[in-house]
């Protein structure tokens, strides 16, 4: 898997994205939470059908299908780390790093080692 311009785009993107669609939620139950209080207020002095009643309630899905689509969608951070952290464990050159580092602190402790007159 290759990291192209259009993937580094869509990954500084998907903030705004995410924000969109909270912003999108916000206003919506905002607006369903109004019109159903005016509705509710209209309905008690009117006769009113169900048919508007169950038209109402759809609304309030709205909100609710754009806060899970802003909770699911991974911050920029996060599609980030998905494309370097494998890339980075999944490298050999990177796996044999702590063994040499490892290696070379063994040295270095052998050498500062009390007794030996050096």
């Amino acid at each position: 898997m290759t990291i192209t311009p259009m993937t580094v785009y869509w990954i500084t993107r998907v903030d705004d994205i995410q924000g969109t669609f909270l912003l999108l939620g916000g206003i919506s139950l905002v607006v369903v939470v109004v019109v159903g209080i005016t509705m509710g207020a209209i309905a008690s002095d009117l006769d009113y059908d169900e048919k508007f009643n169950w038209s109402l309630f759809k609304w309030f899905f709205v909100p609710i299908v754009c806060g899970a689509f802003a909770a699911l969608i991974p911050s920029s951070r996060d599609l980030a780390a998905m494309y370097v952290i494998p890339k980075i464990a999944n490298n050999q050159k990177v796996q044999e790093i702590p063994s040499k580092i490892l290696d070379l602190a063994n040295d270095w402790l052998e050498h500062l080692k009390p007794g030996d007159g050096k």
